[in-house]
């Protein structure tokens, strides 16, 4: 795939505005992710899937060379990581599978032939962006315009077999399939829509809402950011807090926004436990009728984040949702910027 996977070194050098991840300081991060229930059902450590692409990096602008982009920011990203193997031997506390069930994470097992009693783990990590671009017309007349992008990526991991995924995904696609190459150990295809990367142990599905995304390199970006750690969302100072403080359990979600009022429904200063939330996470580990849980709150400083405030929000909502509905035996701590709550719930009244 010589030419192909250059691109990202080619990138690199003519751009100024993408800067080079070092990997000493994330060593320490993402390993020190711990598991809330204990790691019996195996799976990984999730920081080290977690990539953060530049955004300048991954936009496809060849077919428009008067196109710049003047500014770009990453406005939210989210994961939901899940272990499949306790969503099956819980099958009857959880009321079903559809922890399993729904989104591109389901389409790309579908896509591949892989049954989600067949996986170890699965992750899907969803990153948006906000930003400007200038573009001169042919009179010479310079525009500014706003756009909002995003992108998926989903990523299954177990065993596979090369050669029948790669017969489902050409029954899937047809001629629209097409072969890319390899890198790092991954045979690498795309669609229309989508690139694919399938490896012995992982197969990554890259999608956007965009036509201009350059699929192929966020496949690379991915791989990378587990190969050796480079983009990791970890680097981020924000992304680094939450996961720190996250403890990795059977089903995990997160995200972390710029835009809290949007995503979080964040009140005035008046608020109490919201003002200044800029991140959450949660994550469970089921034992059977009753699950550990851990909740992470992220604030934008150390003064917004006050345990006190939080533990009067699960008190008094606990009549009004079932997040916190049958909560006991828990401990609201702080630790920096981040309040954490773990205790344990009820399986069936949580999920």
């Amino acid at each position: 795939m010589g030419e192909d996977l250059s691109r990202r070194s080619l990138i690199r050098r003519g751009s100024t505005g993408i800067a080079t991840v070092g990997i000493a300081s994330l060593a320490g991060c993402t390993g020190s992710i711990p598991f809330v229930g204990g790691d019996d059902y195996g799976g990984v450590s999730m920081g080290n899937w977690l990539a953060d692409p530049a955004f300048e990096e991954i936009l496809d602008t060849s077919g428009n060379q008067d196109f710049e982009i003047s500014e770009s920011t990453r406005t939210d990203a989210g994961f939901q990581y899940v272990l499949p193997e306790p969503i099956f031997d819980y099958a009857d506390e959880l009321d079903g599978y559809q922890q399993l069930q729904g989104g591109s994470v389901a389409q790309l097992r579908e896509r591949v032939g892989v049954p989600a009693s067949d996986l170890d783990w699965q992750l899907s990590q969803n990153l948006a962006w906000e930003w400007e671009y200038t573009r001169q017309n042919q009179f010479g007349e310079t525009t500014t315009a706003q756009q909002r992008s995003t992108v998926t990526i989903d990523i299954l991991g177990g065993a596979f077999e090369a050669d029948a995924v790669e017969d489902t995904l050409e029954d899937w696609a047809g001629d629209g399939l097409s072969g890319e190459g390899e890198y790092e150990g991954y045979d690498f295809y795309e669609t229309g829509t989508a690139a694919i990367g399938v490896g012995e142990e992982v197969i990554i599905q890259i999608t956007s809402d965009r036509s201009n995304i350059d699929h192929l390199t966020v496949l690379e970006i991915a791989i990378d950011a587990n190969v050796d750690g480079s983009p990791r969302l970890t680097d981020d100072d924000d992304a680094n807090e939450l996961l720190s403080q996250f403890d990795q359990g059977h089903i995990n979600s997160g995200v972390l926004t710029e835009n809290p009022e949007e995503r979080f429904g964040t009140g005035s200063e008046e608020a109490g436990w919201e003002t200044g939330l800029i991140g959450r996470s949660r994550a469970s580990s089921i034992d059977g009728e009753s699950a550990e849980i851990s909740a992470v709150f992220l604030y934008e400083s150390e003064r917004n984040a006050v345990a006190d405030d939080v533990e009067s929000y699960i008190e008094r909502n606990r009549d009004l949702g079932d997040e916190f509905a049958t909560l006991e035996d828990y401990s609201v701590e702080e630790d920096g910027r981040a309040v954490t709550v773990s205790g344990t719930v009820r399986t069936q009244a949580y999920f």
